[in-house]
């Protein structure tokens, strides 16, 4: 899901059957949101992410990357070109120069690196590195999963939550050539935790990761300097009486950085936590979305 700030619409990515499939956008007006038009751009898409300067928008989906134009005034959509991933791919992201895509492969357990060219459609891929490794839960870490990419405030360095190796993967980013080393750093899971998603704090030196199989969120110190993190505590986003299937999904915070909520699927929840000076965490409550 994504949002264009200048205007009002919102974007959000879906698969599935029928007319779940796609791209739909949303008008936000007073608050409410209302189905403006669904697009017929491209298909079912697993993540969204928007250029930092430009009206453009890059989509993963269907073993591919897209890069699509807005109409800002319209809330339209026009595919522009894709490019190949290489595996499944779960997640997109756009450097801090608007310079280059980044791709995360689920299922092809790749990281990708591609050049964004003056007309905001996608290049030849400069860069793809293999992942592996495996964890301790035999269902979903026999092999590394790559799950979700991003650079670090500065665009210094790339971050990879490793699903199935348990691991955060830290890479030197170089931002003139767009290619990675991976740095000798990384941030290490609990066994089994099966990390999903990051957010870094916007004023502290932080980092939060949702891990999707244990239902917790961990904090982590950050060293911009050296690409470093490491484990401050790991919280709990379930009830202790909730037995049933429930998977950890997303973590974002609010912008000022004193809050932090993470999704539930199947609990179906929103749990939030307030966020202390030193990084560490208080749970407020869960709020029911399903």
């Amino acid at each position: 899901m994504s949002t264009v700030s200048a205007q009002s619409h919102l974007f959000v990515s879906a698969r599935g059957d029928g007319n779940i499939h796609g791209i739909h956008i949303f008008k936000m007006e007073d608050g409410k949101l209302q189905l403006h038009k669904k697009s017929d751009a491209i298909a079912g898409t697993s993540y969204l992410n928007f250029h930092p300067t430009k009206p453009l928008l890059y989509a993963v989906g269907d073993n591919k990357v897209f890069a699509l134009s807005l109409d800002q005034e319209k809330g339209e959509l026009t595919l522009v070109n894709y490019q190949d991933s290489k595996g499944g791919p779960a997640y997109v992201s756009v450097d801090e120069t608007g310079s280059y895509v980044l791709v995360a492969n689920y299922g092809g357990a790749t990281i990708g690196i591609y050049p964004i060219n003056a007309d905001g459609s996608i290049g030849n891929v400069l860069q793809r590195i293999q992942h592996e490794g495996s964890s301790i839960d035999t269902s979903r870490q026999q092999e590394a999963h790559p799950h979700f990419i991003s650079v670090s405030p500065g665009n210094k360095y790339v971050l990879v939550p490793d699903l199935g190796k348990d691991r955060i993967v830290t890479y030197r980013f170089n931002s003139g050539s767009g290619k990675l080393t991976e740095n000798e750093f990384s941030g290490k899971a609990l066994p089994g935790a099966g990390p999903r998603h990051l957010e870094f704090h916007p004023t502290l030196p932080f980092v939060y990761v949702v891990n999707e199989l244990n239902s917790t969120v961990t904090s982590y110190s950050w060293d911009n300097d050296q690409g470093k993190m490491d484990q401050i505590a790991t919280y709990p986003m379930l009830p202790d009486h909730f037995h049933e299937f429930s998977k950890a999904a997303d973590i974002h915070l609010t912008s000022d950085g004193q809050y932090l909520y993470a999704s539930n699927r199947g609990h179906d929840s929103l749990a939030a936590f307030k966020v202390n000076d030193d990084g560490t965490l208080d749970f407020i409550d869960r709020y029911a979305c399903g």
